[in-house]
């Protein structure tokens, strides 16, 4: 969905937003670690941040007017595989909406890259396994210690017993 002039001029009476310098907005988006692209409806690269040339694997004067194609689905979020030159592939999770830029319809796409995603999911599941392990560990330890404890009375009656038989003593005569 493009924004309307009517909408854009709603948002510039914000006073947040007009408290914000172009310089510092641009700052924000420049030091973010989503990548931000801005593609025209041919798919060519019209605008992107630092963060969206590490995750595409250029520099980004590179990145500037290169045709990536369209991207998905306006207002959809969706997981792409985005090759990238002289390393592994990069999952990356992206969502586009549909912006005005220059005058003209284009579509605003943030990028996150989730490639960690998995080692991470992997790390959870594994602490999930030795944390039960632990505690069936715990568990076990504190059935033997029931037994020993239930036991050890029992020892100590016939060490008891014992001690009341009169030794038995050899005479000699």
């Amino acid at each position: 969905m493009t924004r309307s002039a009517a909408e854009i001029s709603d948002l510039t009476d914000d006073p947040q937003l007009t408290s914000i310098s172009q310089l510092s907005f641009r700052l924000l988006i420049e030091n973010t670690a989503d990548g931000v692209l801005v593609v025209d409806l041919s798919g060519a690269v019209l605008y992107a941040n630092p963060a969206a040339a590490r995750i595409f694997g250029h520099p980004l004067e590179e990145l500037l007017h290169v045709p990536l194609g369209r991207p998905v689905v306006s207002g959809e979020t969706a997981e792409i595989t985005v090759a990238r030159p002289g390393s592994k592939a990069a999952e990356v999770e992206m969502r586009v909406v549909e912006v005005t830029w220059d005058g003209k319809p284009a579509l605003l796409a943030s990028l996150r890259d989730v490639s960690a995603r998995p080692a991470q999911e992997e790390r959870q599941l594994q602490s999930q396994k030795l944390e039960a392990i632990g505690r069936i560990a715990a568990g076990i330890v504190h059935d033997f210690n029931n037994l020993i404890a239930s036991s050890n009375p029992a020892s100590g009656s016939w060490q008891s017993s014992l001690r009341r038989i009169p030794p038995i003593r050899k005479s000699v005569r």
